[in-house]
């Protein structure tokens, strides 16, 4: 695709959505409440169970976001949430999104780091492995995107750049992967080696290690996958989400055909297990760990895709668990959204910021997330396509997570853009000639594809791509993200 072209497409599909009429109707179901240790399972007779009653079902989240804004034991819901949606997209978006959480690290709005001041990450794939590296470091925020920035502006003169090469990596190890190895282990193991760097994170511990005391400084972080009957590489209806956080795994839809219901299990049980099936010889390995949240929240691999599917199964002394399948057959979060959108919905955030690195084309994932919303949570999310006028921020009043009155949405939607992109080369050429020149001796040399839409299934790129993939997206947080908080409609 030719840059005139990339052009003509951004201004067309760009796009703002509006959300309205997010309750639900549907009864409570005679389960549990959300948040009990002595009885940490609980059954969702439809999808909208937990929208109608987010103290119940989200008090153990809420207590975490309470805490980390000053005001502790409190498990009643938060006012004002902020939310942020990273998109899936590969190694790019993964360095993409680790640029806008470095850009809202940097930023101020009302005179505090707007990271400081998000209280959920949701993410898919690539988005997950930039969510997973970051809240599972044990350096500061501060030491942690200094890193990084010093490697993206100038490659080997970063002070730690090894550490800061594996995270913005240019290339996935799937090459080693033949058919005679165990893939599913490998590319855990590989996800293990670039994002969790300080060690792997037991995510059922993670309010009682004592390596994890960072983690619980930042924001809620929500890893979505896909369960499906049918392992697939397309994103269809039919394919349905399914979320890990640090506290619970689970999905508001078993199917809509049978007779199963959604279910959250706690993952700090002692009762329960939630575990993956045995591989052929390497054995088990506990179903609580980040660098598997994060395996099959991307388990699309490779220049010649293939589709990674993780058999996990929740058993109960045991013994299978009524009301429940046998196994969860769990791939990427981009087979049923692939921008992670669906778990602010639920809760009903306040405002969403929607960080967009996707699909190749950027056609796909707006009307797809659209649909989901539709049919799960009867969320109403309206695309409108103009290339003239593309307003990125909307207010608009919508009932979502609360059991009754309106709230005030605010949808915000990152993603690069014809006037963003060449704002950030120029910039670029005036404060990093090295790295300009750089780049552009690279893109020289794509064939098909121009920056920011090489393609997402390549195996390898260069290191000043996946630099500049981070760059973009520290310079679009930087310059946008302010002014959209403030209510004011920027045009990128």
């Amino acid at each position: 695709m030719k840059r005139s072209e990339f052009f003509a497409v951004s201004a067309a599909v760009a796009a703002a959505m509006i959300l309205t009429s997010c309750s639900s109707t549907t009864p409570l179901s005679k389960s549990p409440a959300g948040y009990d240790p002595a009885n940490p399972l609980y059954l969702l007779a439809a999808p909208g169970d937990r929208q109608a009653d987010p103290d119940r079902y989200f008090g153990h989240e809420y207590q975490q976001i309470n805490a980390r804004r000053g005001a502790t034991n409190q498990s009643i819901r938060p006012d004002n949430l902020l939310g942020l949606a990273m998109s899936g997209g590969g190694i790019r978006s993964a360095a993409f999104q680790l640029g806008i959480l470095s850009g809202i690290h940097s930023t101020k709005y009302k005179d505090r780091p707007i990271l400081e001041q998000v209280d959920y990450i949701s993410s898919v794939s690539g988005g997950s492995w930039a969510s997973g590296a970051y809240w599972g470091t044990t350096n500061s925020d501060d030491a942690f995107f200094a890193n990084l920035d010093a490697y993206a502006k100038s490659g080997t003169n970063a002070r730690n750049w090894q550490a800061a090469a594996r995270i913005l990596r240019h290339e996935q190890r799937v090459s080693i992967f033949d058919v005679t190895t165990q893939r599913k282990e490998r590319w855990q193991d590989d996800i293990k080696y670039a994002y969790c760097a300080d060690g792997d994170i037991d995510l059922s511990k993670h309010l009682s290690d004592t390596r994890c005391l960072k983690t619980r400084g930042r924001p809620y972080p929500i890893f979505n996958s896909t369960h499906s009957f049918v392992c697939r590489e397309d994103a269809k209806l039919g394919s349905y989400p399914f979320e890990t956080t640090p506290d619970y795994v689970g999905t508001i839809v078993d199917s809509t055909k049978s007779g199963y219901s959604g279910f959250f299990m706690s993952l700090s049980a002692t009762n329960l297990v939630w575990a993956n099936d045995k591989w052929l010889w390497f054995g088990d390995r506990p179903g609580s760990m980040l660098s598997l949240a994060l395996a099959h929240s991307s388990g699309v691999v490779g220049g010649l895709p293939f589709l990674l599917q993780y058999s996990m199964t929740a058993s109960r002394g045991g013994a299978p668990i009524p009301g429940m399948r046998a196994t969860y057959n769990l791939d990427d979060g981009g087979k049923s959204d692939n921008l992670g959108l669906l778990p602010l919905l639920e809760r009903g955030v306040n405002t969403i910021i929607v960080s967009q690195m996707g699909q190749d084309d950027n056609l796909i994932d707006l009307p797809f997330s659209r649909e989901q919303a539709r049919t799960y949570l009867r969320a109403n999310l309206y695309e409108k396509f103009n290339p003239l006028t593309v307003p990125l921020v909307h207010n608009e009043s919508y009932q979502c997570g609360r059991k009754s009155g309106a709230q005030q949405g605010k949808l915000i939607l990152i993603r690069p853009t014809p006037r963003n992109v060449r704002e950030f080369l120029h910039n670029l050429e005036r404060n990093n000639r090295p790295a300009f020149d750089e780049f552009f001796q690279e893109e020289k040399s794509l064939d098909e594809h121009v920056f920011p839409m090489t393609a997402t299934m390549r195996q390898e790129y260069s290191t000043i791509l996946i630099r500049s993939y981070y760059l973009l997206g520290k310079y679009i947080a930087e310059t946008f993200l302010p002014d959209a908080l403030a209510g004011k409609l920027p045009d990128l």
